[in-house]
């Protein structure tokens, strides 16, 4: 029996990539459920695709980073969160799915390329088991401030004699990661602002500092990675606001740590570019961890980045790893010059 016999008798739907990431085959479970046909998968690759059929940018991200993941280092991805796809059978047609994706190896265990297994979310029977494992989740993501407070707290009252800018540094990093804590809370808790309520800020940020902040806090605790960060001597100011955009690099620094090789660095990177002033968090992610939740960090640094008038965009090279990159507005003729 050969492979193709094997994938069409499957009662799951299921989609078959090869190293360079482009569909080889699908079988009928997979053209029943989401209308999709060989076809039209073999332009572009799986993630490409994904990209387009998944209307929330911050699961076709997930998703899309998933199959890369799998093709790049061998990981395989739980998608238990459940995500709109659209189907072919017409145009605005969406089916709800939950997946996984595993690499496709040889016998001497070299990669092939990988499966996308998909599923109806079954939002009865399984609603129970999302809700625990959306509460790991929150739980997760949480836990990075909340080390954050407690390191900084431990460092004031272990009684060694500390500077005054010692301690007001410390007290700083305790005001930035209790606001941050607050606001991801509200992100879980609270209503949708409406439309009008979400246009891009419009306050002068000076990026140095707040970057360098960010820098400080995730330095507190022994960590297997060193942050670091690079900027030109001379940036502009941007337009925006400090406490949401300090929001998403730590969000994705935080999530970069967790996927970066041991030992290696995560970079901010601060530059002017043509269309503004861009900043990308790129961590050496070569290894993955044996189980990983679903990346809510880049969902929340999604929502605040698209909230400051940008997209988060995401790029894999296999040398330099993976970068998250975000682009604000500069204000003209006002720039901040290194001391």
């Amino acid at each position: 029996m050969n492979y193709e016999t094997i994938f069409a008798s499957l009662p799951d739907a299921v989609c078959v990539v090869d190293q360079e990431g482009k569909v080889v085959t699908i079988n009928p479970a997979l053209q029943r459920l989401l209308g999709w046909h060989l076809p039209d998968l073999s332009a572009c690759t799986l993630a490409d695709y994904l990209s387009g059929a998944i209307p929330d940018p911050a699961q076709a991200l997930y998703w899309s980073i998933a199959v890369g993941q799998a093709l790049d280092q061998g990981q395989a991805t739980d998608l238990v969160l459940p995500a709109a796809i659209a189907a072919g059978g017409g145009a605005g047609t969406f089916i709800t799915v939950t997946g996984a994706v595993a690499p496709w190896r040889d016998a001497a265990g070299q990669i092939l390329g990988a499966l996308l297994t998909v599923r109806p979310a079954l939002l009865g029977a399984t609603r129970d088991d999302i809700r625990e494992r959306f509460a790991a989740m929150v739980a997760h993501e949480l836990s990075s401030p909340l080390a954050n407070i407690a390191a900084a707290t431990d460092r004031l009252s272990d009684g060694r004699e500390l500077r005054d800018s010692q301690r007001l540094r410390l007290l700083q990093i305790l005001r930035t990661e209790t606001h941050r804590l607050r606001r991801l809370l509200g992100q879980f808790l609270l209503e949708p602002a409406p439309p009008e309520a979400t246009s891009p800020p419009r306050n002068i940020v000076t990026l140095r500092p707040l970057v360098q902040r960010v820098v400080q806090i995730f330095g507190l605790q022994e960590r297997r990675h060193q942050v670091v960060a690079q900027f030109p001597a001379d940036i502009p100011f941007v337009w925006g606001d400090a406490g949401r955009i300090e929001e998403v690099i730590s969000n994705l620094v935080d999530h970069a740590l967790r996927l970066a090789v041991p030992g290696s660095e995560v970079t901010i990177a601060v530059a002017e570019l043509e269309r503004g002033v861009g900043v990308t968090v790129s961590a050496a992610t070569r290894q993955r961890p044996e189980s990983e939740p679903p990346a809510l960090a880049l969902q929340l640094a999604q929502a605040s980045v698209h909230a400051l008038g940008s997209e988060l965009s995401h790029r894999y090279d296999p040398v330099t790893g993976t970068h998250f990159c975000f682009t604000l507005q500069p204000v003209d003729g006002a720039r901040d010059g290194e001391e």
